[in-house]
């Protein structure tokens, strides 16, 4: 649908083609547009969810939706300047990277966010197999949790023999809280 978004947004550059003066083949042309990304939306919205804020898509559509209506704002403009040559391209590339820096500040944050969730899916996947190589397969059993099997594998590695806890020098040197015993049975 995005695609479709940008294509039609593409299309109303086609407009300012149109002769400065003959503001009703330029009117027909925006016009048109607005009804197609208005319908589009229409057939989309049936096929989604309902929810009460607005997605990236939706954003996407408000401003294409600005950006035809600045298309016909300027389009008049245009038809009753005095130097209507010169305004026509200037109307165009103001009102296209108006368009297309708006639809960058709106993709950039989720896609940082996005990026983020990877990375700390990453460094979760990592724990994960540093805990496999500690501890073997066993302790990633699917009915225990991730917690229970980190503090397993802390057992393990810093707890000395049956039950004996380290030392408190001990402790201290491998940065643990003395106060918490992990030999709880």
């Amino acid at each position: 649908m995005i695609t479709r978004i940008f294509q039609i947004t593409i299309t109303s550059l086609a407009s300012f083609a149109i002769d400065p003066l003959d503001i009703q083949g330029r009117l027909e042309v925006l016009f048109t547009l607005l009804l197609s990304t208005i319908a589009m939306v229409y057939v989309v919205q049936e096929s989604i969810p309902k929810i009460s804020f607005l997605t990236l898509v939706d954003k996407i559509v408000n401003v294409t939706l600005l950006n035809l209506a600045l298309s016909v704002l300027f389009s008049f403009i245009i038809s009753v300047s005095n130097n209507p040559g010169d305004l026509n391209w200037i109307f165009a590339f103001v009102n296209q990277g108006l368009y297309w820096i708006l639809n960058l500040l709106f993709m950039i944050p989720p896609l940082i966010r996005y990026r983020r969730k990877v990375q700390k899916y990453v460094r979760d996947q990592q724990e994960l197999e540093e805990i496999r190589r500690l501890g073997g397969t066993a302790l990633l059993d699917n009915r225990q949790s991730v917690h229970m099997t980190m503090r397993q594998s802390f057992k393990k590695k810093f707890v000395k023999g049956k039950g004996a806890p380290l030392s408190r020098e001990e402790q201290l040197v491998a940065g643990h809280n003395t106060r918490t015993s992990y030999n709880k049975k």
